[in-house]
């Protein structure tokens, strides 16, 4: 069932909860004669199938909840023990899916369906979790570009010159399509030296030097990317 039609029945219910506790406060008032009673028991035997009903509804809601987390936990771990750069297209589908999830809890949360307050309790804690969750996300290529930064120190001492931090995030920038833009003389070439030997040398996911593939314009860049 979908979450909207899930919604939808939830607010079904209730109105229909409302509806017959008027009904049964009419028979109640009528108990006196037959057709009060016949209304009390009609009432009761439908506000029961009801609640019933509604108890069925927040339990898949529960289950959909759990399901939802834990698909979500396993891809930020995923991530966590991926040690790899995430790449842009990645990004956006893994942020696309947090706020989603997050955008429906929310939804939740501002409408009074009638919830148990346990129910509430948890979609209180999955909306904290996945805001922290998002954050994570957003802010975990910046971190391992960092991390990576301050890892390679030794290989990066072994550049021609000292490299800048610009040119160090280029080197460990890891995207399907990387552009470097820079003017003449800026060390583009050595950049993309460094970046090479970063590829080959990194400790997790190191890349096999028969699948790089480096082109150069000038003859003096080539013999400097060669060598």
């Amino acid at each position: 069932m979908k979450l909207v039609t899930l919604v939808k029945k939830l607010k079904s219910n209730l109105r229909n909860q409302r509806l017959h506790g008027y009904l049964l406060k009419t028979g109640k008032l009528l108990q006196q004669i037959p057709i009060g009673k016949y209304i009390i028991n009609t009432t009761e035997k439908k506000i029961a199938l009801i609640e019933n009903e509604q108890k069925d509804l927040v339990e898949y809601l529960t289950k959909l909840f759990d399901e939802n987390s834990i698909q979500n936990k396993n891809k930020i771990d995923q991530l966590k023990n991926s040690y790899t750069y995430l790449i842009y297209s990645d990004k956006n589908m893994l942020l696309k899916n947090l706020n989603n999830t997050l955008n429906n809890l929310n939804r939740l949360n501002n409408q009074k369906y009638g919830f148990p307050e346990k129910l509430y309790s948890k979609m209180q804690h999955e909306i904290e979790k996945s805001h922290k969750q998002i954050k994570y996300v957003e802010e975990y290529n910046s971190k391992f570009i960092n991390n990576e930064k301050s890892a390679y120190k030794s290989l990066w001492r072994k550049s021609s010159f000292e490299l800048d931090d610009e040119q160090l995030t280029a080197i460990v920038t890891d995207d399907k399509h990387n552009l470097v833009v820079a003017g003449a003389g800026s060390g583009k070439t050595e950049v993309l030296i460094t970046r090479i030997a970063y590829l080959v040398r990194r400790e997790h996911s190191a890349v096999n030097t028969e699948r790089i593939l480096a082109l150069a314009f000038q003859r003096k860049a080539a013999g400097e990317v060669s060598d």
